[in-house]
């Protein structure tokens, strides 16, 4: 993580459905001038996966926070602190030529961030965050040469251009009912589903589908993964932040428990019947 410490875990159940975003997704971010539009539930990984992923392909990932309540007053003063970061951002993937994810959920308190990632992302225009001499030392560090002619400069400015458009990709995650609508080529829309009811009720069957599950509920086989939809429905509506890995968890300690209390009763029972055979 480029401006953040992060020492969590990151938890992750590889279903089929997890597999298929985490596929377009590294996708996306492996191929130049592509950026995303990842547009989810609460709670449906947009965050975990980006992160995953940009560790899978050795990328710095930068995640930019909303602004704290002192940061809203101080608007001006943000938006400097943010062209301090994108000229840092693109020092790193030019000169070390280091390939990076920005990260950015859409809310109304980012849109200024929003707006300008996306201007980047779409044209590559660096040089509207550096000052004149600014500017001319990242074209003295990027090429190694001192006074550079106009023409030098020129090539300098296309060749890092090329750079950024190579190694920079814009990650903006927005929730379903998020009516921002960013409309470029260069960014593809992906939608993370898999908390969608037939998924969480397709998941709930392939775990109970044990020997020991399968016979103790075989009549009621296509009952409870509606009852554990609903159950999770009901958490979420309670909880604060729901994620799917809750939901997972859930139905993996239903089917564990559900299965071991059936061989405890197949014990006693056997028990039993020797003891009464005794």
């Amino acid at each position: 993580v480029y401006n953040t410490n992060s020492n969590d875990k990151i938890a992750l159940r590889f279903s089929k459905h997890v597999l298929y975003h985490i596929s377009l997704i590294h996708l996306a971010l492996n191929r130049p001038g592509k950026h995303i539009l990842l547009k989810g539930r609460s709670g449906s990984g947009r965050y975990t996966l980006t992160r995953f992923i940009s560790n899978l392909l050795e990328m710095d990932f930068v995640n930019i926070s909303p602004p704290s309540p002192d940061e809203e007053l101080a608007e001006e003063e943000r938006i400097l602190g943010f062209y301090t970061l994108l000229r840092d951002i693109i020092t790193n993937t030019t000169v070390h030529q280091k390939r990076t994810t920005v990260f950015i959920r859409s809310s109304p308190k980012t849109l200024i961030e929003e707006q300008l990632l996306f201007n980047l992302a779409s044209q590559n225009n660096f040089a509207l965050f550096f000052s004149k001499s600014q500017l001319e030392d990242l074209y003295i560090r990027f090429t190694g040469m001192h006074q550079l002619t106009y023409e030098q400069r020129l090539t300098a400015f296309n060749q890092i251009q090329s750079t950024i458009r190579l190694n920079l990709h814009v990650v903006i995650a927005q929730d379903l009912s998020d009516s921002i609508f960013f409309d470029s080529t260069n960014f593809d829309q992906i939608i993370l589903e898999s908390d969608r009811q037939e998924i969480f009720k397709a998941t709930a069957l392939e775990s109970l589908d044990g020997l020991a599950s399968r016979k103790l509920i075989s009549s009621i086989k296509d009952k409870i993964p509606n009852l554990l939809y609903k159950l999770s429905e009901i958490a979420r509506s309670k909880l604060k932040f729901f994620h799917p890995n809750m939901y997972y968890d859930f139905v993996d300690c239903f089917a564990h428990f559900a299965a071991a209390d059936y061989q405890d009763v197949l014990s006693m029972n056997e028990n039993i019947q020797s003891a009464l055979e005794f």
